[in-house]
């Protein structure tokens, strides 16, 4: 029997770190959600709820672009308590306006992870308003082609992830992205 979320990532009796066994407990157990799941949409919500709650982001999310990749919209978003939602702020935005060259930001595994401190001046002031510290985001890719992305935003400045959580992090994005546009691609949801 694997370990409850409770004790996930804490300390054994013997003062061990019990970290690689959180991740590979949490990989497992998203795996399975998103395997067994009847409908793979409320699994990626359900998946990205548990994320937000389990490493204290104040949001998670999914935005996708517009069929000619111009335009981005937020198509899902669940926050943490006491956190206000954003989703009606982002619809049908442009990136040509607002994020120029968004792609550029994603490294080649499609991660972007960024501290307010150091994002470009282009970005600052859009997550600056939003009480921003930390996001990271993973691109959904169709066929080389950027889509979309989902990410999680924190908004404490005293949060600060581990190379651990940022790998779990990482990989649960990448799982939930290739999900995504399997949903898309055979769900009837895309175009």
């Amino acid at each position: 029997m694997g370990l409850s979320f409770a004790q996930m990532g804490t300390e054994a009796q013997d003062g061990s770190d019990t970290t690689d066994l959180f991740a590979k407990d949490l990989a497992r157990h998203i795996l399975r959600i998103l395997y067994n799941a009847k409908d793979t949409e409320l699994a990626v919500c359900g998946i990205i709820e548990l994320i937000v709650r389990r490493f204290n982001f104040s949001r998670g999310y999914i935005f996708r672009n517009s069929d000619d990749g111009r335009h981005f919209s937020e198509i899902y978003e669940f926050c943490n308590d006491g956190v206000a939602a954003t989703k009606e702020m982002f619809q049908n935005r442009s990136y040509e306006d607002e994020r120029p060259d968004y792609r550029k930001h994603f490294n080649d595994d499609g991660i972007f992870w960024m501290e307010i401190e150091s994002v470009d001046a282009e970005l600052f002031e859009t997550f600056d308003n939003q009480n921003i510290h930390t996001l990271v985001q993973t691109a959904v890719m169709d066929n080389g082609d950027f889509i979309g992305f989902l990410g999680f935003d924190c908004c404490d400045p005293s949060r600060v992830f581990s190379k651990e959580e940022k790998t779990v992090i990482e990989i649960t994005g990448q799982v939930i992205a290739s999900f995504i546009v399997r949903n898309f691609l055979y769900g009837g949801r895309r175009q």
